[in-house]
């Protein structure tokens, strides 16, 4: 296994019980779950082209970032959430902005 994926899977089994115990994570939409899947796809493709510069910060950024997406969902949920405020993503549908507005604890009128 190439060494990014095994520090990547260290660190997922060293923050998963936090995470879980916490109950941290905000639920991902589709588009949320694909920018996520393709941000680490894309580091995970990026490390061997980066591996024999892995000192230099284009490869320390692609790590962490990559490592970031893939231990940390609530990353691909603020970069979505970023995207649609810039106009470049579509809006959520309506269950998802409902379900987000009750983990978050905000009041939600009744229809």
């Amino acid at each position: 296994m190439p060494r990014t994926i095994i520090d990547l899977l260290v660190l997922y089994a060293w923050v998963w019980p936090i995470r879980r115990r916490g109950e941290f994570d905000i639920p991902l939409d589709s588009i949320a779950r694909e920018i996520r899947l393709f941000i680490v796809l894309l580091g995970l493709a990026a490390s061997p082209i980066t591996q024999p510069f892995h000192s230099h910060p284009l490869a320390l950024s692609e790590r962490l970032i990559a490592g970031a997406f893939f231990v940390w969902p609530n990353c691909a949920y603020y970069l979505t959430r970023w995207l649609r405020w810039l106009h470049l993503l579509p809006k959520p549908s309506p269950e998802y902005v409902r379900q987000i507005r009750q983990r978050m604890g905000e009041q939600i009128d009744p229809e």
